[in-house]
């Protein structure tokens, strides 16, 4: 299903919006802070069994990925400062060709 997709994503691609999500400021000197106090960047774990060609890649890269998701939940409490928090399961997930020197 994503691969007939990518096909119309790259004619549509010059319309699409990034959102680059900011590297998280590095604690200062002496901040006792407890890590989930700053805002990290969201995170996510992939097995050589979900894409097989991470066997390939090196520590510290940048690679790009395209993902088909599906949202599994939704949560917006006090905990969460009233900022709405979603959760999604990976359907599919392709990586783009790397371009070395990134």
């Amino acid at each position: 299903m994503l691969s007939k997709e990518l096909k119309a994503l790259a004619k549509s691609a010059a319309q699409m919006k990034v959102h680059r999500i900011p590297e998280p400021p590095k604690p200062k000197k002496g901040d006792m802070a407890m890590p989930a106090a700053r805002q990290e960047r969201p995170a996510f774990v992939l097995s050589e069994t979900d894409l097989p060609v991470i066997k390939d890649w090196e520590h510290g890269k940048e690679y790009n990925l395209l993902v088909r998701v599906k949202e599994v939940g939704t949560e917006q409490t006090r905990w969460t400062n009233d900022k709405l928090h979603k959760t999604f399961e990976i359907c599919e997930i392709a990586a783009l060709p790397h371009k070395e020197g990134k």
